[in-house]
């Protein structure tokens, strides 16, 4: 819609926020609504899950991070739209190694891209009869050939689709399974904040005892200099 100014006036959109505060995920309602408006899809909202992510944190941890967005938001909103076929845009430039990213970095690596796979799977067994369609669409770390982190991300790919595999989508697993990440990750940060806090007020006491033995040796020189 076009605002006074000339510019694009945030177009209203019914997508729910993620259910908990994951670091370095963004919303962006202006590309959900436009991506919406150029749907044909009917039926219960949302039809468009777009879900940014900074790249944010320890980059080991990144690809832990970008699976439970999946998780806990993309993967549960593919299973309850009930497709009658899943098609794959299968990009692969998220991948740790892919400088196409610039600044930001996912932190994805093949276990990550075979584990997704899985899932959409597990999904499409449950709700389509397995049927998925994947089309190669990005990834640029191609030195290396066959072993560079685009082609092992496709091999990783290609492996699950065309593994035997029969098993459906669990929502309540896997929320479940979320949930309990969810919850070990609090606990971890918890225990972490308590040792900053510990070592916090260590300093602290460390620096007021130091404070009063430098003010009884001051007080101590000054009076043996009386006393000579």
């Amino acid at each position: 819609t076009p605002a006074a100014g000339g510019g694009e006036e945030p177009l209203p959109t019914d997508e729910p926020p993620a259910e908990w505060q994951e670091e370095g995920v963004v919303e962006d309602p202006v590309s959900v609504a436009a991506a919406k408006s150029d749907s044909t899809a009917q039926g219960k909202l949302p039809w468009v899950i777009d879900v940014g992510m900074e790249g944010t944190g320890k980059k080991a941890e990144r690809g832990a991070a970008w699976r439970r967005v999946w998780r806990g938001k993309t993967l549960p909103a593919i299973a309850a739209f009930k497709p009658d076929l899943i098609l794959i845009s299968a990009g692969f430039d998220a991948h740790a190694k892919d400088e196409i990213q610039g600044p930001v970095n996912l932190g994805v690596k093949e276990a990550d891209y075979e584990w997704l796979t899985e899932q959409l799977c597990k999904i499409a067994n449950t709700c389509c009869q397995g049927r998925i369609i994947s089309v190669l669409e990005g990834g640029y770390r191609i030195q290396g050939g066959v072993v560079s982190a685009f082609g092992r991300s496709v091999a990783s790919h290609l492996r699950v689709l065309f593994r035997e595999n029969h098993e459906g989508w669990n929502a309540e697993q896997e929320h479940k399974e979320l949930e309990q990440e969810l919850r070990q990750r609090r606990l971890a940060k918890e225990a972490q904040e308590a040792a900053r806090a510990a070592a916090m007020d260590a300093a602290r006491q460390r620096e007021q005892q130091m404070a009063i033995l430098a003010a009884q040796q001051q007080a101590a020189a000054g009076g043996g200099g009386e006393g000579g």
